[in-house]
This record gives structure tokens, sequence and C-alpha cells, in this order.
């Protein structure tokens, strides 16, 4: 099995919700899936989503680390916030002046603040202290561009799927595994899935 960095952004409650993951061979990928995870106000779905970087090297889950500690936020209108290791914001409190000192903050992380994300992402600054993370480097073989992989969340493993199949017998393969998986189980492409 193969190296490789993957970024999951996700927010499951009572059987709905989303599911960011970005799987690449380059920090670079990972590192902007975070970002726009964050800019995009995705964190206001819930205090206990997962914002997290993963290494797997050979297949196996070597290292992880959440994003959100390293992370500063600044809104328009608002001071700039943190995030605890649990995603619930520190800080963001409205600014003198802005026009949202009025509400409550049950209002702001309600209707406000996904308003205002929702508006006018391209106004939201995001800073992650990535000099803080020592994640490894990948360890070769790296994955390839084309690669599918069952990734395992609960024991920590990744493993390619329909490798040399012809597309008909490639789908037909991931049908079938798709479903036999289990809630901690995931069908990742190289770069970017949406499972919402």
């Amino acid at each position: 099995m193969s190296s490789f960095y993957l970024f999951e952004g996700s927010l499951i409650q009572g059987g709905g919700g989303w599911e960011f993951i970005e799987v690449s061979r380059d920090r670079a990928d990972v590192m902007r899936a975070a970002a726009r995870y964050v800019r995009e106000g995705k964190w206001i779905g819930g205090p206990f989503d997962t914002c997290e970087i993963r290494v797997y090297q050979h297949g196996e889950l070597v290292w992880d680390q959440s994003v959100y500690p390293l992370t500063t936020v600044k809104i328009p209108g608002f001071t700039e916030f943190r995030f605890d290791d649990q995603g619930r914001m520190l800080g963001g409190l409205p600014e003198p002046g802005s026009g949202y000192e009025r509400f409550s903050e049950r209002d702001l992380e309600g209707a406000v603040l996904p308003e205002l994300v929702n508006k006018r992402p391209e106004e939201v600054r995001v800073t992650i202290d990535w000099d803080d993370l020592a994640w490894p480097q990948l360890e070769p073989p790296l994955l390839s561009k084309d690669a599918c992989v069952l990734i395992d969340l609960a024991d920590g493993t990744a493993h390619h799927v329909g490798q040399g199949l012809a597309e008909e017998e490639f789908d037909e393969h991931i049908e079938e595994l798709e479903e036999e998986l289990n809630d901690d189980q995931r069908i990742v492409f190289y770069g970017f899935n949406s499972l919402v």
C-alpha cells in the first residue's frame, strides 16, 4: 500500500451532515482543503465536527492532528477568534460600532455568523499555524493520482481498491463494496471527495 496525506472536514448528526475529504501526496493540497473548510464556515454546524489532517504510511495511520487548535479566524465586524480542541469558538465578539452588539451569542452562532460567512466567504480571513505541525514526510511509494482507497477509521488502515479493473468492472466492484461498508469505512479517490 502507498503513503498519502488526508484532510477530513465533517459533521455527522442524526442521519445528516457533510463530509469533505482531500486525499493527496502533496501537503499543499490538504493545507488548502483545511483552510477552505474553515473559510466556508463548516465549523458553524456544531462544536464536535472533524477538522483533521492524517498521515498514512504504507496503508497505516501513523499521525493525526486536529486543525482547530492551530487556527485563527477573522470575520468582518467581529474580533479574531480561535477554537479549542473540540472545535468551539473562543473569542469572535462583535466589534464596537459593527451593528452586531445587540445580538446574543445564540443569535450570532445560529443565524448571523452563518449568514455573513455564506454571503462573503472571500472576506473571511483564516490563518493556520502550519509551522506548529510536526507531520512526517511521506515514505515511498506514494499514492498514485488515479488511486481509489478504502479507509477504515476504526482500525487506522487504508487499502487500494479496484486496481487493474476495467472501468465497468471497477464500478461494479465499488458498488458492491459500498453496500458492505460500516460507519467507520469510506471509499475515497485521490483528490477532493464530497460524501454529503
